[in-house]
């Protein structure tokens, strides 16, 4: 199950990891063959950052919608997004900033925004992640990257829920943990991010760690690179 806290803490995850922006890049580690691809498809968009582009390589690079979508695509084991155009195209439309809004089927103007974390903020053509407290992570630009804004300092005219995101008002992403002792625990320990459950929804409370889920959260705790 893919929700709201978990998109907050995808989008704070690429905001501590200082993701660059390349337009039409998903969130991968950028190689030459991604911008000889992107260079390609997109030439105007391209062309004229390209020497700032070439100095990302190495790092993950995403654009504004991508970093939504990255989310979707993330895969665990390979810590890494792998494409699937499920998540591309829904409805028959495909999922630029200006589909993703026209898809949406809870949206509204930026002055009714609601206080809930991972409702994605909107202008045409740009869209971020409203984190909560007033603050927004957005892939901006090339010039900018991933950056933290102040959702009163830009020009958003909208907010949505976005897409195949199930939103959870009471930021609690796991449905086994109702009554369970350690409850208050795991909703503390879950807003960190360092741990996410099963992915659907499952925190499993009383299954043992496996010593690779303790590197895991070792690794986020010491801001230590995951390698694939």
């Amino acid at each position: 199950m893919f929700t709201n806290i978990g998109l907050t803490n995808h989008a704070l995850r690429a905001y501590d990891e200082k993701w660059k922006y390349v337009w039409a890049t998903i969130g991968k580690k950028l190689t030459n063959q991604i911008v000889l691809d992107v260079q390609q498809r997109y030439p105007d968009n391209i062309n004229k950052y390209l020497s700032l582009i070439k100095t990302f390589l190495g790092q993950r690079t995403c654009d504004c919608v991508n970093l939504i979508k990255s989310y979707l695509w993330w895969n665990k084991e390979k810590d890494d997004p792998v494409y699937d155009i499920k998540y591309d195209k829904v409805n028959g439309v495909w999922m630029s900033a200006d589909g993703a809004f026209q898809v949406a089927k809870e949206k509204g103007n930026i002055n009714t925004i609601p206080e809930i974390k991972g409702v994605c903020v909107y202008y045409k053509g740009h869209i971020g992640v409203y984190i909560g407290n007033g603050e927004v992570i957005e892939a901006r630009g090339t010039k900018y990257g991933v950056v933290k804004t102040k959702l009163k300092d830009r020009a958003w005219t909208h907010w949505l829920k976005y897409p195949d995101i199930v939103y959870l008002e009471d930021d609690n992403m796991f449905n086994d943990i109702q009554g369970h002792y350690a409850e208050k625990y795991i909703k503390a320990i879950e807003k960190t991010g360092l741990m996410v459950g099963d992915g659907k929804g499952k925190f499993n409370p009383d299954s043992l760690i496996t010593r690779g889920q303790l590197a895991v959260v070792l690794a986020k705790l010491l801001h230590l690179p995951i390698e694939e």
